[in-house]
């Protein structure tokens, strides 16, 4: 068994200049640390989402 998770941000902070965007770049899944569930270990698979900064003045 799975767990299959998604994050719900619709948009992010740029870490750089702090401009919200909602311009996805990106899609990943990141595998977390098991839980164990009755003595069975069950994987945590999360899809993030990267943005891109759309301010002009951002690097």
């Amino acid at each position: 068994m799975w767990i299959t998770a998604m994050a719900g941000a619709e948009a992010a902070p740029c870490p750089d200049c702090g401009t919200v965007s909602r311009r996805v770049h990106d899609r990943y899944c990141r595998r977390l640390a098991d839980v164990a569930t009755g003595g069975q270990p069950v994987p945590i698979r999360l899809t993030v989402r990267r943005f891109r900064c759309e301010a002009p003045s951002c690097p």
